[in-house]
């Protein structure tokens, strides 16, 4: 007959071995990436672990929606999101990135948008320095034939540049690579959140993201 200490003991040692074995929640996502749609002031849950991984979205207005991913009360990721503007937040250890691949605006029913969530193997990558890219792109912006729309203000090729670098400054050395560069610095404004656009020289307008990632 078992004594009660080595029975307690033992017991312990078994509670012990299952808490270690428990895995770290993570999202269970395929290899090409996890495609869901929400309507607006919708959510999902997520594949993950535990299944308390919640998705969803707020109004969608001026080709932009508040995204905002939660594990039970704590907030993984909330912040504004347009169309093909990618958002890289860490869950644990796990580094995903999430993206807008369409967004409609409707007269009439609920607007709605199409998301895809990847997991990042290789997160290092994004760790390159792409310097001279950036300052490329700047002198492009500098010596090109648009105009440059921030908050319903024109600007000339050179206020966009100098207005750019300026923000490049002010992140510290955070922005090292030119992706990087247009989706949080020169997509939209910092303190009122409108996009930016350009006026191109055969007067046709586009939001200055998808100007700058053909430039």
């Amino acid at each position: 007959m078992i004594k009660f200490g080595t029975l307690f003991i033992l017991t312990l040692f078994i509670i012990g071995c299952s808490s270690e074995e428990k895995p770290v929640n993570q999202l269970l996502l395929p290899k090409k990436g996890f495609k869901f749609q929400l309507v607006q002031r919708t959510q999902i849950n997520l594949p993950s672990i535990e299944g308390n991984v919640i998705c969803s979205i707020n109004d969608i207005t001026k080709g932009q929606t508040q995204i905002i991913i939660k594990e039970n009360e704590k907030v993984l990721v909330a912040e504004s999101i347009m169309e093909m503007e990618p958002i890289n937040f860490k869950f644990n250890h796990f580094s995903y990135t999430v993206t807008c691949k369409h967004m409609v605006n409707k007269l009439f029913g609920d607007d709605f948008a199409n998301f895809e969530i990847v997991e990042n193997y290789h997160p290092q990558k994004a760790d390159k320095d792409e310097t001279k890219e950036i300052q490329t792109l700047l002198k492009n912006i500098e010596t090109s034939d648009i105009l440059f729309i921030r908050n319903g203000e024109e600007h000339s090729p050179k206020e966009a540049a100098d207005h750019l670098r300026s923000k490049w400054k002010q992140s510290g050395g955070k922005i090292k690579t030119k992706q990087a560069f247009i989706d949080q610095l020169a997509t939209k404004s910092s303190m009122t959140g409108e996009l930016y656009y350009v006026i191109l020289e055969d007067g046709s307008k586009l939001q200055a993201a998808v100007w700058l990632k053909k430039i």
